[in-house]
C-alpha cells in the first residue's frame, strides 16, 4: 500500500491518438423520439469497464451488459477479440438493489497476478486471474493465458466492509507478487497494566501462495516446487504466512511497506470542544523481528468544525501516511483546507492552507506523487502541493468553454498516473441528460502542470463523489 494510487509502471501516453475502438453496450444517442438524450453512461446501472486487468498485452474485463456473465479479453495493442469466458449458473438476485439488477455468480474477475516464484527447482514468474465470488465464497484461480479454471480457495479471513461481511485486512502485492491480507488480530488484554509482557494482538499475514503452497508434510524435495493441483479447494485456514505477536497498540493499519515495516494508529479528535491525542506506530517486518515495536509518537490533529457541522462529505480525514517523505498529512472538505505533520515527533509543520474553491467540499480528492500532494475536485482546479512544506508549487484550472458546466470548471480527477505525467478526467456523480459538452481526457505533466494534450471524453466511474474513472487504466503507453 504505497501513497501514489492509480499509479502505473512504465511509459504513458504522449499523445492523444485513438488506437483502435470497440462496442461494449448500447451507448451514444437513443431513438429519435428522445431527442438529444443518450443512453445512460455509467453510475450503477450502464457502461463500466472492471476491474479492468491488463496482462502481458491483454484486457480482461467483465462483461456489464445483463446478466453480466464472463469476462472478454482482448488484445491491448489491436482490441482484437481474443476469447470470451462464459460463466454457468443461474442469476442471483431478483433487481431493484442498490448496485446490480443481478449477475451469473461466479468467475466474475476481481484482480489479476504474476506470481514471481524461485527455488532451487523453478524460476520465474506464472500469470494469474482471481474471482473472489466463487461458490460459498471461495476465491477462484485461473489461467491467465487460457482463462481454464485452476483451483480454489476456501476459508477467505472475514471482517466488516462498508456493505457488510468483506474479506479482512489490508490488500498488499508483495514483492514476489503474492496477494496478501495484512491483518491485525486479537482483543484488548484487560489484564495488560498488570501483566505487560503479555501481548493481547497479532499482526498477521494471510497469503494465497501460502494457502496453495501448504503441506501437512512433505516428501523429497517437493517444498521446492510449486504445484497447484488442478481443481483442488485449498484451505484458507493455511493461508497465514505470518502470525505473531504485537504490542498492546490502538488504531488500523495506515500504510504496508512489504518486508520492511508496517505503520497503524488512531486518528484522534480536536472538535473545538474536545481532544484525544492520535497515535501512529510503526511494527517491523524484517525477517526474525516481525511485530517487533520501531517507533511511537502521539500528535494532536487538526482542529476542526463541530460534529454537527460536518455534514455527509465534511469532517477530518487523516492521519494519511507517507513515510518516504517523512510526512502524514490531513484533509478536511467543510473548508477545503490541509495540514502537514512530521512523521519522526508528531508535530505539525505546515498548514493550514488556504481553503480551496468551494465546490472541492463535495470531492476534496488527493494523491501523492514525486514529492507532491495533488487536490482536485467538483471546483475543476488541480492544485499542487510540496508536502513537506505545503508550498502550493502550481494550479491547473479546466476552465470551461461557454456555460455548459453547472460547476463553472470542468470538474477533474486524477484517474491514472504514470511516468511523470497527471491523467485527468471529468465527470459527475450521475451526469445528466443531454451530456455536457467540453469534457476531457486530459494529459498533464505532474512537474509543472503543464497540459500536454487532450480529447473529448466523458468518464463514468468511481472515486469521491464518482469524479474519477476506474475505467481509465495505463499500459505498455496505450
Amino acid at each position: 500500500v504505497g501513497p501514489t494510487t492509480r499509479f502505473s509502471y512504465g511509459l504513458g501516453p504522449e499523445s492523444a491518438h485513438i488506437m483502435w475502438a470497440t462496442p461494449m453496450w448500447a451507448g451514444g444517442i437513443m431513438d429519435e423520439r428522445f431527442g438529444n438524450i443518450g443512453y445512460q453512461t455509467g453510475h450503477y446501472e450502464g457502461t463500466d469497464f472492471v476491474p479492468p486487468i491488463i496482462l502481458n498485452g491483454r484486457i480482461y474485463y467483465n462483461i456489464m451488459s445483463l446478466p453480466r456473465e464472463g469476462y472478454q479479453v482482448l488484445d491491448l495493442y489491436t482490441g482484437e477479440e481474443l476469447w470470451f469466458m462464459n460463466s454457468s449458473g443461474p442469476v442471483t438476485g431478483t433487481g431493484g438493489g442498490f448496485d446490480f439488477s443481478g449477475e451469473l455468480p461466479y468467475g466474475r474477475l476481481s484482480f489479476g497476478q504474476i506470481y514471481d516464484y524461485h527455488s532451487p527447482n523453478q524460476h520465474g514468474g506464472l500469470p494469474y486471474l482471481w474471482s473472489t465470488s466463487g461458490p460459498d465464497g471461495t476465491w477462484m484461480m485461473y489461467d491467465a493465458e487460457t482463462g481454464n479454471y485452476i483451483c480454489s480457495i476456501n476459508n477467505i479471513p472475514m471482517g466488516m466492509g462498508f456493505f457488510g461481511p468483506a474479506p479482512a485486512g489490508t490488500a498488499v502485492y508483495g514483492k514476489d507478487g503474492s496477494l496478501l491480507r495484512y491483518i491485525i488480530a486479537g482483543t484488548p488484554n484487560p489484564m495488560g497494566p498488570f501483566f505487560p509482557d503479555v501481548a493481547p494482538f497479532y499482526l498477521q499475514v494471510w497469503n494465497t501462495s501460502r494457502a496453495i503452497w501448504y503441506e501437512e508434510s512433505w516428501s523429497a524435495n517437493e517444498y521446492w516446487m510449486w504445484r497447484p493441483t488442478l481443481n483442488m479447494t485449498f484451505d484458507g485456514n493455511n493461508g497465514y504466512s505470518l502470525n505473531v505477536s504485537m504490542p498492546d497498540v490502538q488504531g488500523s493499519i495506515r500504510a504496508v511497506r512489504d518486508g520492511e515495516y508496517v505503520i497503524g494508529g488512531t486518528s484522534g479528535k480536536n472538535n473545538g470542544t474536545y481532544v484525544e491525542d492520535g497515535q501512529l506506530w510503526a511494527l517491523s517486518l524484517e525477517k526474525g523481528k516481525e511485530g517487533t515495536l520501531l517507533w511511537e509518537i502521539t500528535f494532536t490533529p487538526p482542529e476542526a468544525p463541530p460534529d454537527v457541522a460536518t455534514g455527509l462529505f465534511g469532517g477530518m480525514s487523516g492521519p494519511n501516511v507517507v513515510p518516504e517523505d517523512g510526512i502524514f498529512h490531513f484533509s478536511e472538505p467543510i473548508t477545503r483546507r490541509r495540514w502537514g505533520y512530521d512523521l519522526e515527533t508528531g508535530q505539525q509543520i505546515w498548514g493550514p492552507t488556504e481553503p480551496e474553491t468551494a465546490l472541492h467540499y463535495y470531492a476534496l480528492m488527493t494523491n501523492v506523487y514525486e514529492g507532491k500532494l495533488f487536490s482536485g475536485g467538483y471546483g475543476g482546479v488541480l492544485t499542487a502541493y510540496n508536502i513537506t512544506t505545503g508550498e502550493v508549487l502550481w494550479e491547473f484550472a479546466a476552465q470551461q468553454v461557454g456555460f455548459e458546466s453547472p460547476y463553472g470548471n470542468y470538474p477533474i480527477g486524477i484517474s491514472c498516473i504514470a511516468d511523470g505525467k497527471l491523467y485527468l478526467t471529468s465527470s459527475e456523480h450521475s451526469p445528466t441528460q443531454p451530456l455536457w459538452r467540453g469534457s476531457y481526457l486530459r494529459c498533464i505533466n505532474a512537474s509543472d502542470g503543464e497540459e500536454l494534450w487532450k480529447i473529448a471524453y466523458m468518464s463514468a466511474g468511481d472515486g469521491g463523489a464518482h469524479l474519477t474513472a476506474m475505467c481509465t487504466v495505463i499500459a505498455d503507453g496505450y
